[in-house]
Formats: C-alpha cells, sequence, structure tokens
C-alpha cells in the first residue's frame, strides 16, 4: 500500500535529470567507498555489506537525496519508494523494493 501511494505522489523526471540523478549517485557511492576502503573485499563480496547499503524507510535515503541535489533537483518524500534497501557489493548491485521485496539484480560486473 505504501509503495502504491508512492507512485501516485511521485514527482515526473525528463530523461536528463534521471541520467544526472544516475552519474550523481554513483559518485556519492564512489565516495562512500573511498571512506572505509576497508570494507571493500572482492574476495568476500558480502564482508562488511551493512556499509555500503542505502535503505531508505518512509523517506529516500540520505545517499538519494544527496545525489538528487548534485544532479539539480529535490527529492521529494514519495519520488522514491518506501522501505526499499540497496546493496553495494564487489561486481554485484542487488535492490529490494518495499517491505519484504525480493533482491534483485540491477547491475553485474560484466553484463
Amino acid at each position: 500500500m505504501a509503495n502504491a501511494v508512492t507512485a501516485v505522489g511521485r514527482s515526473p523526471k525528463t530523461p536528463e535529470q534521471i541520467e544526472a540523478f544516475r552519474v550523481a549517485l554513483a559518485e556519492v557511492i564512489e565516495r562512500q567507498l573511498s571512506e572505509r576502503p576497508e570494507d571493500w573485499r572482492p574476495d568476500n563480496p558480502s564482508w562488511a555489506s551493512y556499509s555500503r547499503t542505502i535503505a531508505g524507510d518512509y523517506r529516500p535515503a540520505q545517499e538519494l537525496e544527496t545525489a538528487a541535489e548534485e544532479a539539480g533537483f529535490k527529492l521529494k518524500m514519495f519520488d522514491a519508494p518506501m522501505k526499499t534497501v540497496m546493496w553495494v557489493n564487489p561486481g554485484i548491485v542487488k535492490v529490494a523494493i518495499g517491505h519484504g521485496g525480493i533482491a534483485e539484480v540491477v547491475w553485474q560486473e560484466g553484463q
């Protein structure tokens, strides 16, 4: 139900805004990773995965808000699905949307 409300309240974004957000989010994640290089272990991708988790409960995660600001717009409460989690691990990024959502691969090295 919460994600249905989220979908209705979203502010539409242009393709240019979406691309700028994608680039900015990648930069935000890179900055985070550089702050804790000891937690990035390609030989053990799940090691310290908690430090690379981006989670939004009833508002967008801070990382998403920062990326939006860097992309030139403000992310509003309903612009991102509620209760969403992103795991950034060596070689793979997964996202689960909504409470109890199934984690889906959104990026995988080599694909």
